[in-house]
């Protein structure tokens, strides 16, 4: 029976701290096998010869260091499933903030869209009595503004009054105070005058002023600027042309050549630059919102309330008025 080597890549040089080394007394073929056979566990298999060779390596004889058997090798579909899951959660992360970051934008930076119900187009909230400015710029008139009256008194206190036909509470101010001042114009005791302005919705806002002015150039102004008021809900989404030099004409009263010579001016956009003049110089007055009403060369505030546009009379509106001017 042929001898059991051990093979040269396994053998130790020095043995270990702890263990005496052998003496040099030769060994016998007969002891060898019987020292590898006490290696082999009680409840161990035969091997076949032909896998002994190959596939088993006997236990070290005493006084060696053990053989390590090699490292395991890592199935690749582990770290496969290892880096999937590392991606996965990343990209749920990434998800996430992407998420938050927009709710911080939409919270933060979005714009209001003008509404057809009254909405504050004014610098600051209407206080609850018309009273002069503190600090009132003397002569603070709009050369560009529409004079509604046709022949007012001489002494007749000017209102002016700053409006786009997109803005909500200048709605609420017709409703207040159309009325009174249309009739105080009429009766020629106030001299009633139009800023158009043209901010709101710009291309729609100014629009609307163009036809207005074009109304003005017939003599339908006031019948026209209520007209475009009264229906201002169904041009929250911008004034067609059709309504302007159509349906709104109409309903002012434009008729015959009248109606004729408007519609042409309106489609020659022949007032345009005055709208764009008004814009311009009620900016340069200082006149950053609407609704504005300037007497006799002061600011005012009149009350407003969205939710209470019962018309005030004639009288109560020309005794506001007065007050202002000997303020």
């Amino acid at each position: 029976m042929a001898k059991i080597k051990r093979s040269e890549a396994n053998k130790i040089n020095q043995p270990p701290p702890d263990v005496t080394p052998e003496t040099n007394t030769p060994i016998t073929e007969q002891e060898v096998t019987e020292e590898v056979n006490t290696t082999v566990p009680d409840n161990a298999q035969a091997t076949p010869n032909t896998q002994a060779a190959t596939d088993t390596q006997p236990n070290p004889p005493a006084g060696a260091w053990p053989v390590m058997p090699p490292p395991a090798t890592k199935d690749p579909k582990d770290a496969l499933i290892r880096t999937l899951t590392l991606a996965l959660g990343f990209v749920c992360l990434l998800a996430l903030g992407l998420g938050i970051a927009l709710i911080m934008v939409a919270r933060g930076s979005g714009q209001a869209v003008p509404e057809v119900d009254p909405t504050p187009t004014v610098a600051t909230t209407p206080n609850d009595d018309p009273t002069p400015d503190p600090n009132p710029q003397d002569g603070l008139y709009a050369a560009s503004a529409i004079h509604a009256t046709a022949k007012p008194k001489k002494d007749a206190i000017i209102v002016e009054m700053h409006v786009d036909y997109h803005c909500g509470w200048c709605r609420v101010a017709d409703l207040t105070y159309g009325p009174a001042l249309r009739e105080l114009s009429d009766s020629n005791q106030i001299d009633f005058r139009v800023q158009i302005r043209s901010f709101v919705n710009p291309e729609s806002s100014q629009r609307a002023g163009v036809a207005a002015a074009c109304a003005h150039k017939e003599g339908f102004f006031l019948a026209y600027h209520e007209t475009i008021f009264n229906n201002q809900s169904r041009g929250q989404g911008g004034y067609s042309d059709e309504m302007l030099r159509e349906e709104f004409a109409q309903q002012a009263g434009l008729k015959g050549k009248n109606l004729t010579k408007f519609q042409s001016c309106y489609d020659q956009s022949a007032t345009l630059n005055d709208i764009q003049t008004m814009e311009r110089e009620a900016v340069q007055m200082g006149i950053n919102g609407t609704p504005a009403f300037i007497v006799n060369g002061v600011k005012a505030q009149f009350p407003l309330d969205k939710d209470n546009t019962q018309p005030m009379s004639a009288d109560d509106l020309m005794e506001g008025l007065v007050s202002i001017t000997t303020g």
